[in-house]
Parts: structure tokens; C-alpha cells; sequence
């Protein structure tokens, strides 16, 4: 039983193994991305054509900018995933569904991420560890197991954590963009802290966080953000900047029902930008430096303007 159950951590331990070119960086969530690009399938999702036409066209805007930080910083850049808003629809008096209209609708949501390759020696470095001492390590441990002796699998899971998290530092940084999120938080986890402010000028809030206790295990689709030490974070727009209990912030639209229901005429349209928060993990210096480089101003993004 005890072999079993060593054999089962094996396996999850080599489990996040991908196929792709960047790995152990993490590879393109290129479901996700295909979805959110295919118009099709967003109408199927009872996106409206204006809605598609926005996320279209913030996509383009988001990879000139981060195509111009990579090649000023000599970094190699790729989209990581990209996630279209959920279509909003309603009960007809009949019990009927129908697509609510263009004026009536809420914000639309919309999220794309991107990674950098800081350093390519340092990724091949990681891939070299990764496939030799770390293999090495996890078939010394089953062995080991094999021939009736006790390891510990606990040490093995935090030298892989110690390692992957200094190599994904020296080798990478991960950038998310929300779009008119209703609420934002810097992560789900317990053990992160404000440590100090950022200089961005225009954003509403712009900070960096630690993480004492990163968790490889986070959902990044639910915008947990668990497995960096280290976040700058950035919102913009109209924000209330006094987190709940549940150290979330929310837009001052969502304060508003009449913003967010699907009866009220709105007064900004739903493919209007509102408000917009960025997750920025690496190391310290990384965050930094891409912050130095983010222009949302510039001719090719022009994402500086938002509406109340």
C-alpha cells in the first residue's frame, strides 16, 4: 500500500510534464485562446458583434505593446491564454431564453495573458534540471521505496518547489490583463502581503506584493495567483480602493445595480473599457523593468482612457 501510494506522488510529480517548446515554462493554453478567437463559437456563446469586435481589437493592441517590450528588452514574448466574457441572456415573460440587447448589457469581460522569456540560458538551464536531477531525484526516491526503505516524499516536493521557483524567476515573467472586471484581487492566498508601491502613472492603484508561502497549485482561470513570491499588481479606471473582507476591490460601476442588471438602459455602452487590472509575477527586477517598459498610451495600444 505504501508503494502505492509513493508511486501515485510519482506520478503527480511529473504529471505537469508538456509537450511545447518553452517548457518547464508554461506552454500555450492554446484551447482557450482558440475559442476566444474563433467569432463562431463567441456568438454561439451569446457574445454581441461589438462585443467580439472589443476583444478583437484589444488582443491586437495587447501584442504590438508586448511585442515592442520584448524586442526593446531582447526578450522572447508568446500569448499564454485568453479567455472570452460570458454572454449575457435572459427569461422572456414566456420562460423563453433571448439574447439581451446591445444597450441593456453589462460591462464586457475580457482577460489575456502573456509570457516573457527573460533569459533563454536560464530556461535551458531549468530544462536540464528538470529532466536530469529532477528525474534522477523522483527515480531514486521509488527505488528507494522499492527496496523497502522510508524516504521522505515531502522533501523531494520542496526541493522541486525551491528549484522551479528560482529558475522560473531567472528565466521568465507572467502578465495578465482583465478586462472591466467587476472585483480584483492580487491573490487568493493567505499568505501574501503588500510590500510597497510601484510608479505608474495613471493607475489608480499600483503595488507589489509577497508571497511567503507560494502554492504550485493555484487555478489561474479563477485568477488565484498563488504560485509567485513575488506580484506587482495595477488597477486602473474607478476603483474602490478599500478591499472587503475578502481583500477584494471592486469597480465602482458594479456599486451601481443599474450597471450590472440586464433590464436597466446603460448609459456606457457594453463594449466600453471601464476598468482593467494587471497581474505582473517574476522576480522583483523583471516586474520593474516591464513596468518601465508598459506604455498604454503609446500609438500602438492607446489603453490609457477610461470610461466611469
Amino acid at each position: 500500500m505504501k508503494f502505492l501510494f509513493v508511486l501515485c506522488m510519482f506520478f503527480s510529480l511529473q504529471a505537469n510534464a508538456q509537450n511545447c517548446d518553452v517548457f518547464p515554462a508554461d506552454c500555450p493554453e492554446t484551447g482557450d485562446m482558440e475559442a476566444a478567437q474563433d467569432s463562431g463559437a463567441c456568438i454561439r456563446n451569446l457574445i454581441l458583434s461589438q462585443e467580439i469586435a472589443m476583444q478583437n481589437q484589444l488582443r491586437e493592441k495587447f501584442k504590438n505593446q508586448m511585442q515592442e517590450i520584448a524586442d526593446a528588452r531582447k526578450w522572447e514574448m508568446y500569448e499564454y491564454t485568453e479567455m472570452a466574457g460570458a454572454g449575457a441572456s435572459r427569461h422572456k415573460a414566456n420562460g423563453d431564453m433571448e439574447l439581451v440587447p446591445y444597450n441593456i448589457r453589462p460591462p464586457y469581460e475580457y482577460s489575456i495573458s502573456f509570457i516573457f522569456i527573460i533569459n533563454k540560458d536560464s530556461l535551458n538551464a531549468w530544462h536540464s534540471w528538470y529532466y536530469n536531477d529532477f528525474q534522477n531525484a523522483s527515480d531514486q526516491l521509488v527505488d528507494s521505496y522499492k527496496n523497502g526503505g522510508s524516504p521522505d516524499v515531502n522533501d523531494l516536493e520542496k526541493y522541486k518547489r525551491k528549484i522551479t521557483l528560482a529558475y522560473r524567476n531567472a528565466s521568465m515573467i507572467r502578465i495578465k490583463f482583465e478586462i472591466n472586471p467587476k472585483f480584483s484581487s492580487p491573490s487568493s492566498s493567505e499568505t501574501i502581503r503588500d510590500v510597497g508601491k510601484l510608479n505608474y502613472p495613471g493607475a489608480t492603484l499600483a503595488a507589489l506584493y509577497h508571497n511567503t508561502a507560494p502554492d504550485e497549485n493555484e487555478i489561474y482561470s479563477l485568477n488565484q495567483y498563488t504560485r509567485c513570491a513575488d506580484l506587482g499588481y495595477l488597477l486602473f479606471g474607478s476603483w474602490d480602493l478599500k478591499a472587503d473582507e475578502s481583500h477584494y476591490f471592486h469597480a465602482r460601476f458594479s456599486l451601481d445595480k443599474m450597471n450590472t442588471d440586464l433590464v436597466t438602459v446603460k448609459k456606457i455602452p457594453c463594449d466600453r473599457l471601464r476598468t482593467m487590472a494587471v497581474h505582473i509575477e517574476g522576480s522583483i527586477l523583471s516586474i520593474c523593468e516591464f513596468i518601465q517598459s508598459l506604455d498604454l498610451s503609446g500609438k500602438t495600444t492607446t489603453l490609457s482612457t477610461f470610461s466611469p
